[in-house]
């Protein structure tokens, strides 16, 4: 299904193989549709994959004998095949791009585009299995599926083996804003499906912290300079104002958590995966259950402290593993310090 309008659809049945307009209008409750059959499927089109409607021409990709780009076009009804499947081309998703129809390649693990002017070409993937990210040339994919584009500058691809949706784009600010990002969420462990991250020590995992709170407070600083705002919320182009200040609350809160654990041990190492939102607020919730709202923050504290506890205890129950007293009095402090 695609939209050429807001008030008209295009709807694929391959089990009639035929496709259909769809005429929307309001009845004063709802949404009515008035259907009437268009096309129907070519004789080497076993299957519609996608479809998508650009400068007055219905395009969609087919499964059968050969997967094609079929072009229609709305005034005349022609049907045309425009690219034919190859050892070196499959065209499976695809979205109006650019005054032409880009498309995700499986066989060859890429992006390219069609247009009527120069054929095929590449937009992004260098033509083998991974999950390389950066410039579009030396970018990798490992099953790019389904495809979707945003005002002409942005693709997104999902990626249907590596369960993952990848943003491609020549706005040199969005990517490097991108990969600022990315290494809090490398600083916390957190990975895509079916990939594995080490790790971080706990001056590599501050220094990327401090790294995106100083990026996101320079890019913010020149967006006020340019708009001559104080605050930003959001429209500017940049974060919000509580998005930045949130970015930096997490940053000084873990230089605190580390400067008071080094006070005690200095060979204890915090796992920030451990502080994730959902881990935390899962022992906070078993304490809330446990005992009644209202207690001062000490008492609070004393009374967390004993859920952390039976909680590692019946992690190392459960695992059949050997924590000694010294190191779940550590953890314990940890949760203590970092809720205080």
């Amino acid at each position: 299904m695609c939209f050429a309008s807001d008030e008209i659809l295009f709807v694929s049945s391959n089990a009639e193989r035929k496709i259909y307009q769809i005429l929307i209008e309001m009845d004063g409750v709802g949404l009515v549709g008035s259907v009437t059959q268009l096309y129907a499927y070519p004789d080497n089109a076993a299957k519609v994959t996608s479809m998508a409607t650009s400068n007055g021409n219905l395009y969609f990709s087919s499964e059968g004998a050969q997967e094609r780009l079929f072009q229609v076009n709305l005034d005349s009804r022609v049907v045309t095949c425009v690219v034919r499947a190859s050892s070196h081309c499959e065209v499976h998703g695809i979205a109006p791009f650019k005054q032409g129809i880009a498309f995700s390649d499986p066989r060859t693990h890429q992006v390219k585009q069609y247009s009527g002017s120069a054929g095929v070409t590449i937009i992004a993937g260098n033509g083998k299995e991974g999950t390389g990210k950066g410039n579009g040339r030396f970018a990798s994919f490992m099953q790019p599926s389904g495809l979707c584009s945003e005002l002409d500058c942005n693709l997104f691809l999902c990626d249907s083996q590596l369960g993952a949706v990848s943003l491609i784009t020549a706005l040199q600010g969005t990517g490097e804003f991108l990969k600022s990002i990315g290494k809090m969420y490398q600083s916390f462990a957190i990975h895509k499906k079916h990939s594995s991250l080490i790790p971080l020590q706990a001056d590599q995992y501050e220094a990327n912290l401090k790294s995106v709170a100083d990026y996101v407070n320079c890019t913010v600083d020149e967006v006020k300079e340019i708009t001559r705002k104080n605050t930003t919320n959001g429209p500017e182009g940049t974060v919000s104002s509580k998005t930045a200040s949130s970015v930096q609350m997490v940053v000084d809160g873990v230089q605190k958590l580390n400067n008071n654990i080094q006070l005690l041990n200095r060979d204890f190492s915090v796992d920030l995966e451990s502080s994730m939102t959902g881990q935390v607020e899962s022992l906070h919730s078993t304490h809330h259950h446990k005992h009644e709202g209202g207690a001062h923050v000490i008492d609070y504290i004393r009374g967390f402290g004993n859920t952390v506890k039976e909680g590692l205890n019946q992690q190392v129950s459960t695992n059949n593993q050997q924590v000694s007293t010294n190191n779940q009095q550590e953890v314990l402090l940890s949760f203590a310090i970092q809720f205080n």
